[in-house]
């Protein structure tokens, strides 16, 4: 299928992040089947997991020279003695975490007070916690690298490979608010380990020597230094990683990838937030690295978003700026040849309606037969022919529906009374049933009212400045006196 983008995104996932990937792909036939169980055979020798290795070499029927007990015999070897080298530490870890509540030191200085354990130790330590992960176990390896990550607090590239590392557990265990959780943490080590490195950069004559992330080489500009090339390759890892939070935490509300292109002003807790995507970092970082794609994502989170005005029309704006005057990026073509964008662009952009419900329904089988979105397709759906729906009631005072609509779109009586109610439109909707028509009405605001609510308004704030000022004078005469 050209239009799926599974091809695209698996390049930046972690080997084991892309088995659940090859598994739908392979359920949902949306390629050959015996092509994606021979790249999950291909991929998991590159894993400790012996028996899911087994298990997909007799699904590709292939023969092989593998001495699966002689692997599985030094798989066990290679743990028992990490577990050896590391015992004083996991068993004060084990210590510390059991009555954590009763002990008043930091887990830093607990174990500073056991001589045996040292920074040697600690590096074992992760390499077992890796180890750990590589065969599969990776509800142990997350407790054991957010330990890790705690203690790498000297270490700032170690707990930045242990941030990397956790997320890939929680994302495997499928524990999502704690996979969120991890998200945000690696965001900030990342963000600012990176600017700690530009800066060095800057003022060293040398080039400053980053520990890799296990990430392809982006494509970018002449010019760029390895630091800021790294920074650049990270978040595109940062951003497909993430797509899991955003799509599979159902509390979550997409907030995992909005938040990188709509990021809060101020504190936490602020209601604004940046809409100019065209200064977004993330957004810099993945055009630059040939991942425009990624822009589908974001177009149908905000659909889903119940049509966020403040996100659909930064995003608008942003077609309009580059992809359509401008002609600025290599994958303009791609981007606007994909439906999702191409049903915002019809229906925001050139306000054609019957292109943009085309566009909606081959974007149907897209968000359906794809790993991050499908179980979203139908709300998509609904959200989609609201968009429509409501875009045309603004503009038309009577337009038929069903078999006699100009746009084509299947609408029925009861959908029409559902979308409106869930658009609250300020307009008065009536249908003709035997005609099949809509008749749009519009509610004029009562300018009467608004005077009344207005002059009350204003009478409160009056009231407010001078009680203020009243106070700030008595203020005065009590430190005179």
């Amino acid at each position: 299928m050209s239009q799926s983008l599974a091809l695209k995104i698996i390049p930046f996932l972690d080997v084991h992040l892309i088995f659940p990937l090859l598994e739908f792909l392979e359920q949902n036939e949306i390629y050959p089947k015996q092509q994606v169980q021979l790249a999950a055979f291909e991929l998991s020798k590159k894993t400790k997991m012996l028996n899911f290795q087994k298990e997909k070499q007799e699904l590709v029927g292939m023969t092989t020279t593998i001495d699966y007990q002689k692997e599985e015999k030094e798989i066990m070897d290679q743990m028992q003695n990490y577990k050896q080298v590391c015992e004083p530490l996991l068993t004060k870890l084990k210590d510390y975490n059991q009555n954590k509540d009763n002990i008043k030191e930091t887990l830093q200085v607990y174990l500073s007070n056991d001589t045996r354990i040292n920074h040697e130790m600690l590096d074992k330590l992760y390499d077992y916690a890796k180890f750990i992960y590589e065969t599969g176990d990776y509800e142990t390896a997350a407790a054991l690298l957010a330990d890790v990550k705690q203690l790498y607090e000297y270490n700032v590239d170690k707990a930045y490979l242990s941030a990397w590392g956790k997320l890939a557990s929680e994302l495997m265990c499928k524990e999502w608010e704690s996979a969120s959780a991890a998200l945000n943490e690696l965001k900030d080590l990342m963000e600012n380990r990176f600017q700690q490195l530009l800066q060095h950069e800057r003022t060293s004559a040398n080039t400053a020597t980053t520990a890799s992330v296990t990430a392809p080489m982006t494509k970018v500009g002449p010019g760029i230094k390895s630091v800021e090339l790294d920074l650049i390759n990270a978040r595109c890892w940062f951003i497909h990683w993430s797509l899991f939070v955003a799509f599979f935490d159902q509390s979550n509300s997409y907030k995992a990838l909005l938040d990188l292109f709509f990021p809060p002003v101020g504190t936490p807790h602020s209601q604004h937030t940046h809409t100019d995507l065209t200064s977004n970092k993330y957004i810099s970082a993945l055009f630059q690295s040939g991942c425009g794609y990624i822009l589908r994502y974001l177009a149908i989170t905000i659909i889903l978003r119940k049509r966020n005005k403040v996100y659909l029309n930064a995003l608008v704006k942003f077609m309009e700026q580059h992809l359509i005057i401008r002609s600025d990026f290599q994958q303009q073509d791609e981007l606007l040849s994909d439906p999702v964008i191409q049903f915002i662009y019809q229906l925001c952009v050139t306000h054609d309606f019957k292109a943009a419900h085309e566009a909606l329904l081959a974007s149907e089988s897209i968000v359906k037969n794809d790993y991050f979105t499908h179980s979203h397709v139908k709300e998509f759906m609904n959200q989609g022919k609201n968009m429509i729906f409501e875009s045309y009631a603004k503009v038309s005072h009577s337009f038929a529906y069903g078999e006699s609509s100009k746009i084509d779109l299947p609408l029925d009586e009861e959908f029409i009374n559902s979308a409106v109610n869930a658009l609250k439109l300020q307009t008065q909707v009536q249908l003709e049933s035997e005609q099949h028509r809509v008749t749009v009405k519009k509610t004029l605001p009562n300018i009467y009212q608004q005077i009344l609510e207005r002059t009350e308004d204003s009478a409160n704030k009056t009231i407010s400045i001078s009680n203020g000022a009243k106070n700030l004078q008595a203020q005065r005469q009590s430190k005179e006196k």
